[in-house]
């Protein structure tokens, strides 16, 4: 009878116990070199253990090569989590690309190895496999964003069909997903209207998208935000919590849409009609 008990202590608890999504934030490439002041290739030439658990750990590096910033033999960065990658970079001497993000001692530390293996995502949500590739483009950047001091930037959901075959896919498999931070820039009123095209069906994509284009008022691009107002929204019946983040029937791309057009001081067309209706009274 103890253990049948216990055993339906332990189902019950079980059963309640319910798998929280995980979500991982990263920097586009185009992003992470706009904002470091600092980029180099280097080889990881020791790993100073943490302080306590949880704290960062710190890494020493000889310079090979200079992309970004004053040139130094060696220097060293925090790195709040080091990765299996970084650590057989270590081993093997594999040279490793770092980039100092927003002048912190924190930083990007990616392996260059010679074998294709997910590095970094871009603006356009492809996946960087190769070690060249990844130098070129970098150094291609660097040369771009140079006077930069930092790029302001929106985040956008990363749809799981870019990531599907890398280590990204684990945040997805529970729920949740991957969101990158992309420049305000101005490829990204295009890229924007191209993930309003791309993916309709996706409520936070397409939300967060109208938020990106906040920063390119046009008559063009209000009448297009204007057009993702959800007029059945606008039952006078309806609760206000809907329309928030949690309500019963949210939509993230109505909710952005709303939210924009106050931004520019603009009506929705369905508040314009209750305006111009008033005015003929």
């Amino acid at each position: 009878m103890r253990g049948l008990f216990s055993l339906l202590i332990t189902l019950f608890v079980g059963s309640s116990v319910v798998a929280q999504p995980l979500f991982k934030i990263e920097h586009s490439l185009e992003l992470a070199v706009a904002n470091s002041p600092r980029i180099y290739v280097a080889t990881i030439d020791a790993i100073e253990p943490a302080v306590k658990l949880g704290a960062p750990q710190m890494l020493h590096l000889k310079v090979k090569e200079t992309i970004k910033g004053h040139h130094r033999q060696k220097h060293a960065v925090l790195l709040n989590h080091l990765t299996d990658a970084q650590q057989l970079a270590q081993d093997s001497g594999t040279p490793v690309l770092v980039l100092e993000i927003d002048n912190t001692h924190k930083a990007l530390v990616i392996p260059l190895t010679e074998e294709p293996s997910p590095k970094a995502l871009t603006t356009k949500f492809d996946v960087i496999r190769d070690s060249t590739k990844l130098l070129e483009m970098t150094k291609e950047l660097a040369q771009e964003t140079i006077g930069i001091a930092r790029q302001r930037s929106v985040r956008v959901r990363v749809p799981q069909a870019f990531v599907k075959d890398t280590h990204w896919m684990k945040y997805y498999r529970t729920g949740g997903g991957v969101s990158l931070h992309v420049p305000v820039d101005k490829q990204l009123e295009q890229h924007a209207k191209t993930w309003l095209r791309d993916y309709p069906d996706h409520s936070i994509i397409g939300g967060e998208a109208i938020e990106a284009l906040r920063y390119f008022k046009t008559d063009e691009n209000i009448a297009l935000v204007r057009s993702y107002v959800d007029h059945d929204e606008d039952d006078e019946t309806a609760e206000d919590t809907d329309h928030q983040p949690g309500g019963r029937s949210f939509n993230a791309t109505d909710y952005a849409a709303r939210r924009t057009l106050r931004y520019w001081g603009v009506p929705s067309e369905a508040e314009e009609d209750s305006e111009n209706a008033d005015k003929a009274e």
